[in-house]
Parts: C-alpha cells; sequence; structure tokens
C-alpha cells in the first residue's frame, strides 16, 4: 500500500469517526453503528493501517455501550466486549499507547455497565482503569487521565458493601477528575465529575458543597 494511500484511508477512519461521534451526541446509536460498520468492512477489505481498523472497532464498542445503557439491553455489553477483546491485541502491538488506554479503559466501563454492584469483578475493572490511567500519564493525556479517574470512582462509589474507605476513595477520584477536566477546559468530563462530586457531598450531609457541583 502506497503511502498515499495509506494517508487516504486515515483521513477517512477519521471522517468516519468523527461523523459517528456526532451521530452518538444526537442519540442516533443506530446510524452510527451502520456507519462505522460500513468503515470497518472497508478498512479490513482494502488492508488498510490495523491502528484505523481498530480505532473504528473501539468507537463501534463505545456507542455499543451507550445504546445498551439508554436502551436498557444488556447484550451490547457482551458485544461491546467481544470487540474490544478482538482488537486488544491489535492496539498492544500497535504501540499506540493513546488507543491501548482507551481500549482498557472502554472494557472496564463495559464491565461496569454490565454489573455495577457485583463486588466479585472490582478488582478486574479497576484493573482496566488503572492501566488506562498508567498509559494516559505516560503520554500526559488530561481529558484521558480525567476519565480514568472518572471511571475508577464509579468503582467505589459501585462497591454493594461500600466501607469510609471506599467513600473516600471515589470522592478523591471525582475530585481529581473535575480538577483535571477544569484545567483542560474538557466540559463533558467536568459535568459527570461535578455531577458524582455532588452526590458524594449529599450523602456526606454537606449540602452546601453539594449544591455547588450541582450548580
Amino acid at each position: 500500500m502506497s503511502a498515499e494511500l495509506g494517508r487516504h484511508y486515515h483521513d477517512f477512519a477519521g471522517v468516519t469517526g468523527g461523523i459517528a461521534e456526532i451521530y452518538l451526541y444526537e442519540a442516533r446509536f443506530d446510524d452510527a453503528l451502520v456507519l462505522l460498520n460500513a468503515g470497518v468492512l472497508a478498512l479490513v477489505e482494502r488492508d488498510s493501517e490495523a491502528t484505523d481498523w481498530a480505532r473504528l472497532q473501539i468507537q463501534r464498542a463505545r456507542i455499543m455501550r451507550y445504546k445498551g445503557y439508554c436502551h436498557h439491553d444488556p447484550s451490547l455489553y457482551d458485544q461491546a466486549l467481544t470487540i474490544l477483546s478482538s482488537v486488544m491485541s491489535v492496539t498492544e502491538a500497535s504501540g499506540d499507547k493513546a488507543l491501548l488506554a482507551d481500549a482498557l479503559d472502554l472494557t472496564g466501563l463495559a464491565l461496569q455497565s454490565k454489573d455495577p454492584n457485583l463486588d466479585s469483578s472490582l478488582a478486574r475493572r479497576l484493573g482496566y482503569f488503572e492501566q488506562a490511567l498508567e498509559l494516559r500519564q505516560v503520554s500526559n493525556d488530561a481529558r484521558g487521565m480525567a476519565e480514568s479517574h472518572f471511571h475508577i470512582g464509579l468503582v467505589y462509589q459501585n462497591k454493594r458493601t461500600a466501607t469510609d474507605d471506599d467513600r473516600q476513595n471515589a470522592l478523591a477520584s471525582f475530585q481529581k477528575a473535575y480538577e483535571l477536566a477544569m484545567e483542560g477546559g474538557f466540559r463533558f468530563e467536568q459535568a459527570h465529575a461535578a455531577r458524582h462530586l455532588a452526590y458524594a457531598y449529599d450523602k456526606q450531609g454537606e449540602r452546601d458543597r453539594a449544591y455547588a457541583y450541582h450548580k
């Protein structure tokens, strides 16, 4: 494959993923999946860069998880996990730390969505999030670090047998996520962290601080 053709395929993957992202925020999950399915097939058939194929596959899994959450369809979490399992070796071999971090973080999130209160899978979920965080710290990915800290907080917050230490770990993780999101201007991650900080402070009886984060 020529360098010029490779650039075109890379651009194609980027545009396809970008359109799918817009569909996601418009809750047009099926339109996004139709587009991504076609994009993945096109890249496979044309022997494109494996990382471009993996990037679209990760996007497919992400949208499946969102659709499963919004439509209360747990089977979509399993489909997302199957996709992520198939791309993990590609992301590891590629040396693309950002892509591998995305795959790891989303794997943990799909497991979290599937069994949010299942303490038996806590270590496994936490492991994926912590691996993703470590990779994002190496590459200084502030948005990714905010996302990983937030997801780590979710693990501790959703423990069925949560202790005071667990609740403090959750609060600290949400606070770190919020600070990173604020510094980088990442409004999506900031909103998620603020909502959970408000909940955590409300549970502690700190209503003024909870109200501030709700606002």
